[in-house]
């Protein structure tokens, strides 16, 4: 479901530019030009909006140069854009956390300032979606409502544009919701004003999410009404973009109603539209609805291309996600440091003013002593910052590759592979689909510290059957949740049994004559969470001693869990711990190991 952008700005000049030069060559040059600093923070909020979407960079440093200026000058307006801006920076690099953050910085400065907050509130409300917090958006997208319903009547063009908006947007949050009737009821909603207002990029893009609302509810031919009026508009209006978008989910009704031969002539020309964007996760979206058309047309050679296609592109986004995120890192370390070298150069300006009533003597001493606490503050900072982003880098990595075993991938994709070689398409699309949907839980849950019970459970069920089948079937696992644990609400730290059963599979059945078996148990015990993974293999103690002659393959699971467990303990009283065992009884009869994690609920 797609919601309507309402990009805020918050200067309008009447600023003649001139014919033989950029909008940004122009505002540039008029920054530079004048004296006055109320004029220059309006001017870098221009100037910022043409960075924005050029050189994220360079808008993220006009952003903070316009806090520091409409700080001096105690601009509350552009202190509101220029931290608006940052927000905004952040939203676009994909941190909605930190753009969240300074949003609602923005809204403290709006009320009191009396500014119109119904921009604020619609921009804060899609953050909250995209932090999948549907309750919170729907709170900020009604505020929006309240504040503009009354001037329906007498409303200024913003106003209807703002109503267009907030109606599509409702639509989506009630979807998100699952209350699909009063979804559709705000969505015609917008497309009765939006259809007045001859707004059409709006009536493409509500009439998508009425499609997909009627596509969810199984009503395929009004679904199907709706996407296509979708594209006739979208074609109308040359959007590209929503050209695609109406094309692939027409596409995807067609597969979902077994027309394939039609669902395949839309996705293809949507392929093409979309190749010229490079939107990968679009792309890859695209295969994957072609390779299900050509399953259905029992076409297995090109369905095979395809999915080599879809598999050769999937890893390229991996590759390429896993170098943003340590990039994301890195920028947001060095945009600390420079909050904070501004905050410190803001403090040296108010000093200075003071000084100048003091004798020559005293300002000169202060000064002194000042220079030298920024470059110290300056050294520790930067000291700290590399101690701390080697830290993060290096225990992301191993994190990472505690969930994401190189072995356990290349004898999955090899077991596809098989697949495909022995006319198996059947179950070679049921391992890839449960095995990129492993990949993308893993990917997703790397990123939070803390997921949901019933996420971890999913996780942790595709992974051992992925186990179990490339293993032919020689593991057996058991997960028992107790009845009186609400997995929805109940909170844990991502894959932190995996190492564990990873531990059993590779070391712990080594050598053993049976099949192996795991069970996995969460259970409540006061008010902790006990999290329980046994199993029948050789046992702790000889696997470390098998290891230990082994020092090729050598288990990090006990080091990588003790630090995880030392971060996620930094900040609380109730620690959890973890502790691990050897069942072997003395004669052998019963062999295994038990690891058990207790976590304060």
């Amino acid at each position: 479901m797609k919601k309507l952008l309402l990009f805020i700005i918050l200067f309008f000049s009447s600023l003649a530019y001139c014919q033989n030069r950029t909008v940004l060559d122009s505002l540039s040059q008029k920054f530079d030009t004048t004296n006055n600093d109320s004029l220059k923070a309006i001017l870098m909020d221009g100037i910022f909006y043409e960075y924005l979407f050029r050189d994220i960079k360079k808008a993220r440093e006009c952003a903070l140069a316009q806090i520091n200026l409409a700080h001096k000058i105690n601009f509350k307006f552009a202190i509101l854009g220029g931290l608006m801006n940052l927000g905004t920076v952040y939203r676009q690099e994909g941190d909605d956390k930190e753009a969240l953050k300074y949003y609602l910085q923005c809204l403290e400065i709006g009320r009191k300032i009396k500014y119109n907050l119904s921009p604020l509130y619609i921009n804060i409300a899609i953050v909250y979606e995209d932090l999948k917090l549907y309750n919170k958006s729907l709170e900020y997208d009604l505020k929006v409502l309240k504040l503009n319903r009354e001037k329906i009547d007498t409303t200024s063009t913003e106003n209807k544009r703002i109503l267009i908006v907030i109606y599509n947007n409702l639509g989506t949050d009630y979807y998100n919701l699952k209350d699909y009737q009063r979804s559709l009821k705000y969505y015609f909603a917008g497309i009765k004003k939006a259809r007045v207002e001859n707004n059409k990029e709006a009536l493409a893009v509500t009439y998508g999410n009425i499609g997909t609302n009627y596509f969810n509810l199984k009503l395929y031919d009004k679904a199907l009404d709706a996407h296509k009026q979708s594209l006739q508009i979208a074609e109308e209006i040359n959007s590209v973009s929503d050209i695609a978008e109406a094309r692939l989910n027409i596409g995807i009704l067609h597969n979902a109603i077994e027309n394939y031969a039609i669902a395949l002539n839309y996705l293809e020309k949507t392929l093409v539209t979309v190749y010229s964007s490079g939107d990968k996760l679009q792309i890859l979206a695209i295969y994957k609805n072609i390779i299900n058309s050509y399953h259905g047309l029992k076409d297995f050679k090109n369905k095979s291309i395809y999915l080599s296609k879809y598999m050769a592109l999937n890893d390229s986004i991996f590759t390429e996600e896993k170098t943003a995120q340590l990039s994301h890192i890195r920028t947001k370390f060095e945009t600390e440091e420079k909050e904070k070298e501004n905050t410190i150069l803001s403090d040296k300006n108010k000093i200075q003013f003071l000084q100048l009533k003091n004798k020559n003597y005293l300002m000169l001493s202060l000064g002194l002593l000042f220079l030298i606490t920024v470059i110290v503050s300056m050294l520790l900072f930067r000291q700290n910052k590399l101690r701390s982003e080697q830290k993060a880098i290096q225990l992301e990595q191993k994190l990472l590759r505690s969930q994401m075993n190189p072995h356990f991938i290349f004898n999955s994709l090899a077991t596809i592979e098989s697949f495909i070689y022995e006319n198996q398409p059947k179950e070679a699309g049921r391992y890839l689909s449960d095995f990129a949907r492993l990949m993308r839980l893993i990917l997703e849950n790397s990123t939070v510290e803390y997921i949901s019970l019933a996420k971890e459970i999913k996780t942790l069920e595709y992974y051992l059957v992925l186990q179990k089948l490339r293993l032919d079937d020689n593991l057996k696992f058991t997960i028992h949740v107790d009845e009186n644990l609400d997995s929805e609400l109940v909170m844990v730290p991502p894959m932190l049994t995996q190492p564990f059963i990873e531990n059993a599979i590779e070391h712990g059945f080594r050598g053993s004559q049976q099949t192996g078996n795991i069970l996995v148990s969460f259970k409540q015990l006061n008010e902790q969470l006990l999290v329980e993974v046994d199993d029948n293999g050789v046992g702790i103690n000889k696997a470390m001693q098998t290891e230990e002659k082994n020092k090729k393959h050598k288990s990090m699971a006990m080091q990588i869990t003790k630090e995880r467990l030392s971060v996620l303990n930094r900040s609380k009283k109730q620690k959890l711990t973890f502790s691990i065992s050897d069942i072997s009884d003395s004669d052998k009869q019963t062999t295994g190991t038990k690891v058990v994690f207790s976590i304060p609920l």
